[in-house]
């Protein structure tokens, strides 16, 4: 059984992306459904269904990811992927699914002090996402950040803007070295 320990170090300044640039797209170094996303005011604005992004590099055993919400206009979920280096997005039960319990601890530990209550671990797209629902008067957030701990996957917090159409949902995103 794997047994994780708990986060104490700070993420690095350097970052792989923190979306502080020109309005545009968001660039060659994300894939996915990048095309529906764009830099809006140096922020990542998100479309208002559920197209999803990801950074086109794999992760590391000793990198994390944080995200920094800026403010809600309709009702975010946070969706936590894997992604291995040689396998590409699997289901939890494919990588380790003590990691994901491991995962969802830390999660209630962030959210729920802060009156946010976790949804439930469902399955999407080919992997396991583990959701929670955001009020929509949580206008700031402190950042969020899960660190990868098993080599050869990373965890990632995918910011997903809820069902109401004709809203957006801004938030900036960042991926640490």
């Amino acid at each position: 059984m794997t047994t994780l320990a708990p986060v104490t170090t700070p993420h690095p300044s350097a970052l792989l992306d923190d979306f502080n640039r020109a309005d545009g797209g968001v660039g060659a170094n994300w894939g996915g459904d990048s095309a529906f996303f764009s830099i809006v005011g140096n922020r990542l604005d998100a479309p208002t269904d559920d197209h999803q992004m990801t950074w086109n590099t794999t992760f590391a055993a000793d990198q994390e990811v944080y995200v920094t919400q800026q403010s809600f206009e309709t009702a975010l979920r946070l969706a936590v992927r894997a992604k291995t280096t040689d396998l590409g997005w699997v289901s939890g039960p494919d990588i380790c699914p003590d990691s994901y319990h491991q995962i969802i601890r830390r999660l209630r530990m962030d959210f729920e002090p802060a009156g946010l209550g976790p949804e439930t671990l469902v399955e999407c797209n080919g992997c396991k996402a583990y959701r929670l629902s955001v009020p929509r008067d949580h206008i700031t957030w402190d950042e969020r950040r899960i660190r990868a701990h098993v080599p050869g996957c990373a965890y990632i917090l995918d910011a997903l803007p809820g069902p109401t159409a004709g809203t957006k949902a801004t938030q900036s995103q960042g991926v640490t070295v």
